[in-house]
């Protein structure tokens, strides 16, 4: 039975080719994303291993707020450099400041966007011991003037020794001489990033904290083991420092990265999983097709004493080689997938150090077997169906597929869906706490009762969907009988594209309602007229001194900025707000809930109404929290304040002279300032534009933007992301389209004979091709039509149990919809040209004679 089996693979081998391609996909996809990201966290781990390697004791602050970059901590001062020199143990001490900053171009602008790495400012370490830096041009800095730039930012900006370099921090532009050019061993960067350097009086003064350091670098004598030298250190460090190891700072470091890693390589495991699940079902049709084409040798089989198991096992084996086969080639093209998407990336200024592509024989391993096991499970059912032909079908010319009028089929199918409608019902009414993980089981339920009740469905709705096709003559009527004859193929070829654009209908859906929201929020709640944004955060972003300029302005009533910083609130690291609450609530509408929002003190914390009621707080109450300056300290909750804005963090916000004291000079900056204008007509609107603009301009980096302006930005960042999803989703879709060919392709060998007689008794070549093209657009209909009542429902559903969050508005992107359908039907139509000129080629002779 082996040899049957094999032989069969290899005498139709063109059958199963797009099975093959629908597991190569996602197989490739899921390889690739592995691949991708093991090589990129491996790259990151030996550029750390590289920064640090001459280190072999940090010695760093205890107090420490997490942020999702890793945890930030409180700098150190620089008298204890001498005591910890002074041990015997240690070759060489000194202490690193590390900061970012903005190196200018020669126009004035950021070196480094937004959308690139960021951009530090170290000071330059005088011991050959700790300093990984070496000179390729020009000299250390030497003088409060003098700057050194990494190779990467002398190239970006043109720089040459002697050059003026303009850097922005948040005290200010400074102006510097070019006094070297380096590299970090044989990088260009520092570790991937770029980096400016400077003598440590210098950088210490442009970040505000004279005297301190991030952490201390500890080289030690020849002889004394990481663990020897950290244990003498730590004999004479004082209460709130410690000592650890140069391998554990190493790991600490890798380990930040690497959680950012993960989580980008589960954002793209999550597509690959839906283009393997879309895939299933072209997997699941093209046996179910093959099982019905091969009644009658299934059945010759068995009536020459084949046994059920043996036919069974024959359609599980050729299921297991097509997978097998298909999910080695695709790991080989997912490898090559992320060779290109790597050499992308290094094109784009994503640079790191030059190390070979890393496969993980884990990543192998699971691409393979989940490639092979979804094969084969999909293949299970057809190979059920395949046991149970009975000998006496060899006599039929045809099986008739029956499953249009199944009761079990129509059963289980409705009670798959009221499963997931009633976990969407959980989601949205039945208060739990895990709302969002309802709504998503919801909708896998409900396409799995979908897909199970589909072949029931598939003859009415082809039906309905192939009406206006009976103008077109014959052609027409054709295309939508064949659609309406094989309901199980029908529906499971429209089940693929379902899924797809359901998955893209809901992603369209949602990204619409989150850019209403934004808009409506804004129109509700800013009573100014302009905003000024920029594109860094903390560090980078705009300095506090913008504010009192704007305020300065004539044409200004009142201008008010807002910040933020991540510490320990409440027991929990989270993004923290700061701003003026008496200028800001005359800038953005903020009502007071409990206490008073504008009467919000140095001592005193704010919470939201959302929070408030979360953590059951009350006015009065003692709020722990604990910042990068100050350590620990105990805020009293004076306001619960409601806004439409949506503002980010977590809802915490205090006063502009808590957030001051609470946190270094360097972070002490607005991400955001709001302008009310005193003439807030038209022509005031248009007449304090260039005065404003004067003063934001002396800022590197910050954006004048009218309300309009303001708006776009905002919803441009979700356009941004729906691009991302929507190429991703991509793969999907192309699977599904894959399907169809596939389908049409073995319905046209299912037909041969008909076809031919059809030809024999007059019908046009051009007749046979409109049929096969019609019904495939039918079939593209169905799918489409379908997925996205799904995806509006959902959308829907998901955007009420967002309401809490800031999604208020529900909105349906018609356009974006319609473009949907249109290139669904143009897909229908493409995916059948091949199937459909092999069709009218068919020779009519050949085609009447054939089993």
């Amino acid at each position: 039975m082996l040899k049957v089996t094999l032989r069969g693979l290899m005498a139709h081998k063109v059958r199963l080719v797009a099975t093959a391609v629908s597991v190569l996909l996602g197989v490739a996809f899921m390889s690739g994303t592995q691949v991708l990201t093991s090589s990129i966290g491996a790259s990151f781990d030996k550029t750390f291993a590289d920064v640090y390697a001459q280190i072999d004791v940090v010695v760093r602050s205890t107090n420490k707020v997490e942020t999702p970059f890793g945890a930030e901590r409180t700098r150190i001062s620089g008298d204890i450099v001498p005591t910890i020199d002074a041990v015997p143990a240690v070759e060489a001490a000194e202490g690193q400041v590390v900061g970012q900053i903005k190196v200018l171009d020669k126009a004035g602008k950021p070196l480094v966007t937004a959308q690139g790495p960021p951009n530090f400012g170290l000071n330059w370490l005088t011991s050959p011991q700790l300093n990984g830096w070496n000179l390729i041009d020009g000299v250390a800095p030497a003088g409060e003037g003098d700057i050194v730039l990494d190779a990467k930012s002398a190239s970006d900006g043109g720089y040459s020794v002697g050059d003026r370099v303009d850097v922005s921090v948040t005290s200010g532009v400074r102006e510097f001489r070019l006094s070297g050019i380096a590299k970090f061993g044989k990088l260009e960067t520092w570790g991937g990033v770029q980096a400016a350097l400077f003598t440590t009086t210098t950088l210490q003064g442009m970040l505000g904290e004279p005297g301190t350091f991030d952490w201390i670098s500890v080289a030690g004598a020849d002889g004394t083991s990481q663990e020897q030298l950290r244990d003498a250190v730590s004999r004479v460090l004082p209460a709130g420092t410690e000592a650890i190891t140069g391998k554990e700072f190493t790991e600490e470091s890798q380990d930040a990265f690497q959680k950012l890693i993960a989580i980008f390589n589960t954002f793209l495991l999550v597509f690959a999983l839906i283009a393997l699940f879309v895939g299933s079902f072209i997997i699941y049709n093209t046996f179910s097709i093959i099982v019905a084409q091969r009644t009658r040798e299934l059945a010759l089989l068995r009536a020459i004493g084949a046994g059920r198991g043996q036919v069974l096992r024959s359609v599980i084996v050729e299921a297991f080689v097509v997978g097998l086969v298909a999910s080695i080639i695709g790991v080989g093209a997912g490898i090559a997938l992320a060779i290109g998407l790597n050499a992308l990336m290094q094109q784009i200024g994503f640079s790191g150090p030059d190390t070979p592509l890393v496969i993980p024989p884990v990543a192998v391993l699971v691409s393979i077997l989940v490639g092979t096991g979804i094969t084969v499970v999909s293949a299970v059912f057809p190979a059920r169906r395949a046991a149970t032909v009975p000998p006496i079908a060899a006599m039929r010319d045809v099986s008739v597929d029956r499953t249009g009028t199944s009761r079990v089929r129509l059963l289980i199918g409705l009670l798959l869906v009221l499963l997931g409608a009633l976990l969407l019902w959980l989601g949205l009414f039945g208060g739990t706490d895990a709302s969002l993980q309802s709504i998503g089981g919801g909708a896998f339920f409900v396409f799995i009762g979908l897909t199970v009740v589909g072949p029931v469905a598939a003859g009415p709705l082809a039906s309905i969907l192939g009406w206006p096709l009976r103008r077109l003559g014959v052609t027409g009527r054709l295309a939508r009988e064949n659609a309406m004859r094989n309901p199980r193929r029908t529906s499971t070829t429209a089940s693929a594209l379902m899924i797809g654009i359901g998955l893209v209908g809901f992603i369209a859906v949602t990204a619409q309602s989150v850019k209403a929201s934004t808009v409506e929020a804004i129109d509700q709640s800013i009573r100014g007229q302009y905003v000024v944004t920029t594109e860094g955060f903390g560090p980078t972003a705009l300095p506090q001194s913008i504010v009192p300029e704007l305020d300065a302005d004539p044409a200004v009533r009142t201008a008010a900025g807002i910040g933020g910083t991540f510490a320990r609130v409440d027991g929990s690291d989270k993004l923290l707000l700061a701003t003026d609450p008496s200028a800001f609530a005359r800038v953005v509408t903020v009502t007071d809930v409990a206490g008073s929002f504008t009467g919000l003190r140095r001592g005193q914390i704010a919470a939201s109404k959302k929070l408030a009621e979360d953590k059951g707080l009350e006015i009065g109450r003692e709020v722990p929290a604990t910042f990068l300056q100050g350590g620990s300290t105990t805020l009293t909750l004076s306001s619960i304040y409601d806004t439409e804005l949506p503002l980010p963090g977590s809802g915490w916000i205090v006063s502009v002279d808590q957030f001051n004291a609470s946190i270094p000079p360097d972070y002490q900056t607005f991400s955001q300032a709001y302008v009310l204008l005193r003439d807030e007509s038209s022509a005031g609107v248009a007449g304090a534009k260039p005065g404003l603009e004067a003063i934001v301009a002396k800022y590197p980096g910050a954006k004048l933007q009218d309300l309009a302006e303001f708006k776009k930005a905002q919803t441009d960042q979700a356009n941004q992301f729906l691009v991302i999803v929507y190429v991703l989703l991509a793969l999907a879709l192309v699977i599904a389209i894959v399907g169809v060919v596939n389908t049409l392709l073995l319905s046209v060998y299912e037909r041969t004979r008909e076809l031919g007689l059809l030809r024999a008794v007059g019908m046009t070549r051009r007749q046979v091709r409109s049929s096969i093209r019609l019904e495939s657009v039918v079939i593209a209909l169905m799918g489409t039509l379908v997925g996205l009542v799904i995806g509006l429902v959902f959308g829907w559903a998901l955007v009420k149990a967002l309401a809490d969050e800031g999604i208020t508005a529900f909105g349906i992107p018609w356009s974006q919809l319609a473009v949907i359908v249109v290139i669904a039907v143009l897909a229908g139509v493409g995916a059948a040209l091949y199937p459909a000129r092999r069709a009218a080629r068919l020779d009519v002779l050949a085609a009447i004679a054939s089993e």
